[in-house]
């Protein structure tokens, strides 16, 4: 089993804090492969706390940061007329919380039952 990085959920919610930071004071969206790379993880390693695999609140801090990501397109998609398709492509993705303009819809299993009257010896046209 691999060494973990981080010790303590706190230590890891500082180190994407930092990267956040980083981000914003260099003026660039906080993609996730950017997020993995400056906690020192590959991305085996990243699953495995997205999965919850080193704990449930790596995970949770995880997912928060993914929707703090989507925060940041949206609220970016509404404030600037600047790279909007480029923004909406990267919203559409589901590490940036799928955005779709559609509702979603769930596979249903539908039987019908049809009973025809007609034929032989028992329909209209006989």
């Amino acid at each position: 089993m691999k060494k973990k990085l981080f010790k303590t959920v706190m230590e890891f919610e500082n180190a994407i804090a930092d990267y956040f930071s980083a981000c914003g004071q260099a003026g660039t969206y906080p993609d996730e492969a950017g997020m993995i790379l400056a906690l020192g993880l590959e991305r085996e390693a990243y699953d495995r706390y997205l999965s919850g695999e080193e704990g449930k609140g790596f995970a949770a801090s995880l997912k928060k940061a993914r929707l703090r990501r989507e925060s940041i397109i949206v609220r970016d998609l509404y404030a600037s007329e600047k790279a909007t398709t480029g923004k909406i492509f990267l919203a559409r993705q589901a590490n940036n919380g799928g955005l779709s303009d559609k509702p979603g819809q769930e596979a249903q299993t539908m039987t019908i039952d049809v009973k025809i009257n007609g034929g032989k010896n028992g329909g209209m046209f006989d």
